[in-house]
């Protein structure tokens, strides 16, 4: 070895973002690298992320619509009566609803938007962190 300062050598050696490798020295200073687990993507938990809310939201959608069309009164009328029969207030879709209660309506829409304003704004909140690597 022509460097005083160099323990051993490795040869070309490539490394990857969150791996784990061992690094043995034989005599004559020659060393042997190896990998003991493999390196991870730092953007796959970002993916699977987006994949979960992608499923979340196709999941939401498509009970919006079953609910908007009705499919799902076999199993909610049911329920209805047997929530009314315990004492809570269950609302009627065909009565009409008071004054009061279409005011409350379009107090809960705009209250909605803003939650899913501040659910969007703490989601990318999380990916510009976790994005980071660090």
């Amino acid at each position: 070895m022509a460097d005083r300062c160099q323990i051993c050598q490795t040869g070309e050696v490539e490394l990857g973002e969150f791996g784990v490798y061992d690094l043995s020295m034989t005599g004559g200073g020659h060393c042997t690298f190896a990998e003991a687990l493999e390196p991870v993507n730092p953007n796959l938990s970002l993916l699977y992320a987006f994949l979960v809310l992608l499923l979340l939201g196709a999941a939401h959608r498509a009970f919006k619509i079953c609910w908007d069309r009705g499919l799902l009164d076999g199993v909610v009328n049911p329920l209805k009566r047997t929530l009314a029969g315990i004492g809570f207030d269950v609302r009627v879709k065909d009565g009409e609803e008071e004054e009061g209660a279409q005011e409350q309506q379009a107090q809960k829409k705009r209250l909605k938007s803003l939650d899913t304003f501040r659910g969007f704004s703490m989601a990318i909140l999380i990916f510009a962190n976790d994005g980071s690597a660090g």
